[in-house]
């Protein structure tokens, strides 16, 4: 898996392709955090409709745990997905909001740019 995090004006952009890798996925997820907080940003958009392989359901519940259990700031998660993967990544965004770390899943860029309370590009 690979991905690259980029600094927008307004938000942390974070964008992964290839097959997934767990613990390539933690280590985005802990830079964008740092990002986020080294230039007091409060918004991440995660586009991963480049993932190439299906994500375990165990996955996806371990990575929305993880986000959870890192995220220190006041941010607003969203995750931009393929339509093949919104059942599923759905895991993610109910761990996640449970323990407190508003996110969503969606397959549709202008919902999730519309959560986050910015302009589409």
């Amino acid at each position: 898996m690979n991905f690259v995090i980029s600094e927008k004006p307004d938000h942390v952009l974070v964008s992964g392709s290839g097959a997934f890798d767990a613990r390539m996925a933690r280590q985005g997820i802990d830079e964008a955090f740092a990002l986020c907080e080294a230039r007091g940003l409060n918004r991440i958009l995660i586009d991963g409709r480049e993932i190439a392989t299906q994500v375990s359901v165990a996955d996806r519940y371990e990575l929305g745990a993880y986000l959870a259990s890192q995220c220190r700031l006041p941010l607003r998660i969203a995750f931009l997905v393929s339509e093949a993967h919104v059942a599923f990544s759905k895991a993610v965004e109910n761990t996640a909001n449970n323990r407190g770390v508003p996110v969503i899943t969606t397959a549709s860029a202008s919902e999730a740019w519309e959560w986050l309370g910015l302009p589409a590009p």
